[in-house]
């Protein structure tokens, strides 16, 4: 995608380039080194750009979701480590918002 609209970024002097990628590097999740890595490199593409494409007044983000409660995550992570992680402080006004439940995001811990 990038390959193809960077001509025309360049050629009116600005651009908007937004990547997503995981926060899952943070973590410690076995069995998904290959995801990681791939995340990463994300991150390090996004990284390279932003540095090229500045000069072009073109901007480039990564954003990293949290990790989202699914079935698939609930499978994964015992719920004794969501409950720990979602006591991380800061994370107490997002749980008092009630934005911290199994319908929403859980915010990762830095």
């Amino acid at each position: 995608m990038v390959k193809a609209l960077l001509p025309t970024m360049k050629e009116s002097g600005w651009g908007r380039i937004v990547n997503l990628t995981s926060n899952s590097i943070v973590t410690n999740a076995p069995g998904l080194s290959h995801y990681m890595a791939s995340k990463m490199g994300n991150i390090g593409f996004s990284r390279g750009l932003a540095n090229d494409l500045a000069p072009f007044g073109i901007t480039v983000n990564a954003v990293g979701p949290t990790l989202t409660i699914t079935p698939g995550v609930l499978n994964a992570h015992p719920q004794e480590a969501l409950t720990a992680a979602a006591t991380v402080p800061g994370h107490q006004a997002q749980r008092a918002a009630g934005r911290l439940d199994r319908h929403h995001c859980l915010p990762h811990q830095r």
